[in-house]
C-alpha cells in the first residue's frame, strides 16, 4: 500500500472532477488506486499487487497526516507492508558512508531494520506494530529521525568525528521525541491552513490529481 495526500487547493483544475462523497474511490483509468476528500485534504492508497480493497479499511481512521512528519504532494509517498506478521514502513533510503553499520545497529532498539541495496544504497524500514494512527506517527518520527541522524553521521564521518552505538541511539530518541512534540501541536488535516503561503513555483506545477502513468 502506497500512501499519499494533498491539499485540494494544489490541485488547480483537477480539484473540479474529483468525487468528493464520503467513502474511497477509484480513480476512473486505474482501479488499484483510490482516494478520498476529508476536509481540505485529499488521501490516496494505491493497492499494489496481491493487495485488494479491505486493505482500504486500514485508513479509515488514519486522517490526513500531520506536516511535521509528511511532506505530501503526490510526488512521493510512504509504503506499508506486512513482515513478519507486522505492519512495516518501508522502501526508504540512505546514502552509505563510514560508519552506516553503527547506525543500522542503534535503529534497532526503534524498530528500525536496515539492508544493504548495493552500490551505496542502504534501504531502510520501521516496525509499525499494531495498526493505529498513533503507532503510524510514531514510525514516521522514527524514520526521520533515523534519516536526520544519518545525515548528521556522514557530516562526522567526513571530518573523523567517532561515535558509538549508545550516542547514535541517544540522538535518534532525541530527534524522534522532538518530531514528535512539534506534531502534536498540530492537529491532523490543518496543513491546509498555510494554502497559498508555500512554494509558489511547485503550486503551478501541480495541475494534475494523480501523476503520470496512472492515467
Amino acid at each position: 500500500m502506497k500512501y499519499d495526500q494533498i491539499p485540494l487547493s494544489r490541485l488547480s483544475r483537477a480539484a473540479v472532477s474529483i468525487e468528493r462523497r464520503l467513502g474511497w474511490h477509484p480513480f476512473h483509468s486505474d482501479e488499484r488506486t483510490h482516494y478520498r476528500v476529508v476536509g481540505r485534504m485529499v488521501q490516496r492508497v494505491r493497492l499494489e499487487q496481491g493487495e485488494d480493497e479491505r486493505c482500504l479499511e486500514l485508513f479509515e481512521h488514519i486522517p490526513p497526516l500531520p506536516r511535521r512528519l509528511f511532506h505530501e504532494g503526490f510526488r512521493e509517498g510512504i509504503s506499508f507492508r506486512v513482515d513478519d506478521d507486522a505492519y512495516v514502513l518501508h522502501g526508504m533510503y540512505l546514502r552509505l558512508f563510514v560508519g552506516w553499520d553503527l547506525l543500522a545497529r542503534a535503529g534497532e532498539a526503534f524498530g528500525v531494520r536496515t539492508h544493504f541495496a548495493g552500490e551505496n544504497s542502504l534501504e531502510y524500514s520501521v516496525v509499525v506494530g499494531k495498526w493505529s494512527l498513533g503507532s503510524v506517527l510514531e514510525a514516521l518520527a522514527t524514520a526521520r529521525a533515523f534519516a536526520l541522524v544519518a545525515a548528521d553521521l556522514a557530516h562526522d564521518a567526513r571530518d573523523g568525528i567517532p561515535h558509538t552505538v549508545g550516542e547514535i541511539r541517544g540522538l535518534i530518541r532525541t530527534a524522534r521525541e522532538v518530531l514528535l512534540e512539534d506534531s502534536a501541536s498540530e492537529r491532523p488535516g490543518t496543513a491546509s491552513r498555510a494554502e497559498g503561503k508555500g512554494d509558489q513555483r511547485w503550486h503551478a506545477e501541480q495541475t494534475s490529481l494523480f501523476p503520470e502513468g496512472t492515467e
